[in-house]
């Protein structure tokens, strides 16, 4: 009943320094290590525990990672409502069934206001994320 998720592809400003780095694979062809990351954290997912974070400026990669990993969650950080990358990410993140992908949102909810009003402020905007994030699930409309 506990769970992991594996840092898989991060979109810090020296990341590709090491996420990108070929590995050899036995057919002598090259993967970079953002997927071989994900590939082992799917031979470690037996009991459907380990999950795969992938950052939503990369959405080819976010694709390749979950066509490696068609039954895995991944968790997308921190996606800007304003950018509409969160429909991307739910998009290229989920799996065949419209589901499989945890988009984290907590920014606009946090800075929802500064006033008194701060909770209301913050439930309607957690409401509008979630109404918006379930919309741009494959198969629904928004």
């Amino acid at each position: 009943d506990k769970g992991v998720f594996v840092q898989c592809r991060i979109n810090n400003k020296d990341a590709d320094m090491l996420q990108k780095l070929p590995v050899r694979q036995a057919d002598g062809s090259d993967r970079p290590l953002y997927q071989e990351v994900a590939v082992l954290s799917r031979r470690w997912n037996d009991y459907g525990n380990v999950g795969i974070v992938v950052a939503p400026m990369y959405p080819e990669e976010l694709q390749a990672v979950r066509g490696l990993c068609p039954d895995q969650t991944i968790l997308v950080p921190e996606i800007s409502p304003m950018s509409g990358g969160y429909a991307a990410a739910v998009r290229d993140g989920a799996d065949s069934a419209g589901a499989g992908v945890i988009v984290s949102m907590a920014r606009p909810v946090l800075y929802a206001s500064r006033s008194e009003n701060y909770a209301e402020a913050a439930r309607t905007t957690a409401e509008r994320m979630r109404q918006r994030l379930n919309g741009a699930r494959p198969g629904r409309t928004s």
